[in-house]
């Protein structure tokens, strides 16, 4: 198959399928604008893109099921390339007449007041609830687990519903703090609250025209999309 990838590669430029995995955080709220540039600049190739957590999108890496994946908080693999694209900011996500909202100054928020709140987190297995159980436990807080769910639109939904709050990547979250319907609010003494998206390919991989232009715009673009300064302003009320 990548002999035949190389011949094409020769014969026509980027062409042909491309398969991508990618975690669920990555396909709803980082990927869209990213693949419809890359189709823009490759309107010869076909995309197929798998999703699921970020661990089963090593897995498919690994079993050469996808060319290429784009998960979070990669633990690393002796088989496997890892480029860190960026790192991007976790906010604690209320309602808008949630007391946090109202008492919330420049400062953000800090960890005592999560003491004893109903939170919404994501089912276990997945990178996020374990990122969220870490920053919670190096901060020594013990908050309480309201409910679980399976995806974050969900979650979002949740706390729109005043169920609870959650700890959630802005960029899942910054729609909704623009438009008001959520309270996105900065965590001031939490440590390590961002988490690190990469790319992933087989270390023997052979980089294809297509895939190869996929990882250079990842690697151009991504940072600006996922930079701090991007995640920024917070909803502020």
């Amino acid at each position: 198959s990548e002999a035949q990838r190389r011949v094409e590669d020769v014969r026509e430029g980027t062409s042909g399928r491309l398969t991508i995995g990618a975690s669920s955080t990555a396909a709803t709220y980082v990927l869209p604008a990213l693949l419809r540039r890359f189709r823009v600049e490759n309107p010869n190739v076909e995309l197929r893109v798998h999703t699921g957590v970020s661990s089963r999108i090593g897995e498919q890496v690994l079993r050469n099921e996808v060319d290429a994946g784009v998960v979070m908080d990669f633990p690393g693999h002796p088989d496997i390339t890892a480029l860190g694209l960026a790192e991007y900011a976790m906010c604690l996500v209320v309602y808008p007449d949630h007391p946090f909202a109202s008492r919330y100054k420049e400062g953000g928020i800090s960890q005592g007041t999560l003491e004893g709140e109903a939170l919404i987190v994501m089912e276990p297995g997945t990178n996020l609830r374990a990122f969220v159980e870490r920053v919670l436990s190096s901060a020594g807080i013990a908050g309480q687990i309201s409910l679980e769910l399976d995806n974050v639109e969900a979650i979002k939904k949740m706390i729109e519903a005043r169920l609870g709050i959650s700890l959630l990547p802005y960029v899942a979250v910054r729609e909704e703090a623009i438009t008001q319907r959520l309270v996105a609010l900065p965590l001031n003494d939490l440590p390590n609250a961002s988490r690190a998206i990469s790319v992933i390919y087989r270390r023997d991989k052979y980089l294809f025209g297509s895939l190869r232009h996929f990882v250079d715009l990842l690697q151009t673009e991504l940072h600006t999309v996922m930079s701090p300064s991007s995640s920024t302003p917070f909803s502020q009320r």
